[in-house]
Order: structure tokens, then sequence, then C-alpha cells
């Protein structure tokens, strides 16, 4: 593999990463072997663990940050990821409140609203006769 710098990836978490040139196995400190292909990837994670990451995957989860630079000349980075646009916020004012169910009674409470009242969970009975239980 040649020597070349770390580049700077990102997803959720930060990591540096090499484009392999050639085929790499090595054994990590936990005795697991990693073996990667040329164009996987050499990962390194913000705790110093090393990985190997095939380049399929690699390259559909991870964005390199210089993509994100200002200072590039991609045509991706034409858009500052750091400036903000002002969001302007409308009130919102409602003719009338939210509706109410109604519950018709007779005499005076007809056409009142009232909150709705919900039934609590009954328990459950379970009805068993003498002849469920038999002997072993």
């Amino acid at each position: 593999m040649k020597s070349e710098e770390w580049k700077t990836y990102r997803t959720r978490f930060l990591v540096q990463a090499k484009q392999l040139s050639s085929t790499l196995t090595f054994v990590d400190p936990l005795g697991r072997q990693h073996c990667g292909r040329k164009g996987d990837y050499l990962v390194e994670s913000s705790d110093g663990v090393l990985s190997i990451a095939p380049r399929r995957i690699f390259e559909d989860i991870y964005v390199p940050m210089s993509l994100l630079d200002r200072s590039g000349s991609d045509e991706s980075a034409s858009t500052d990821p750091l400036k903000f646009q002002p969001l302007e916020i409308a009130e919102v004012k409602f003719d009338k409140s939210p509706p109410t169910r109604s519950r018709v009674e007779s005499g005076s409470m007809i056409g009142r609203a009232e909150p709705v009242r919900r039934k609590l969970p009954q328990s459950c009975r379970v009805r068993t006769s003498s002849s469920d239980f038999g002997v072993m």
C-alpha cells in the first residue's frame, strides 16, 4: 500500500481512512483478523481502532470532509454548510376553539360541551368449574 495521508470522513462519527492500493490482512489487538482488497478502506476510528470497510459499504455511508470544505473548488461545496438562512415563523390564529363533543341529555344539560369520559379497564374474570380441575 502506498504511503498516503489520512483523509477525514464523516457520517455520524468522524473517522480517518485510506483507500487500499493492494490487499491487506492484519490482526487487531482483540485478536480479530481483518482482510481487505484493493479499493477497500482502512478505517481508524476516533478511539484509534483500525478496521477494514468494503468499498461499496464505506462509500455509501461516509462522506469525505473535503466535499464540505468551503475553500474547495468542488461544485457540491458551493453552499456553505455553516451559513444559515433566517427562518421566518408566522403566527397562526384560529377563528374558533377546537371542537368538543357535546352530550345531549334531558333537562338543562342539552347541548352543553362536557369532557369525554373514558371507561377504565375492567378486570377479566375467568370462570372455572370444578370439572376443570383434574386428578393426576
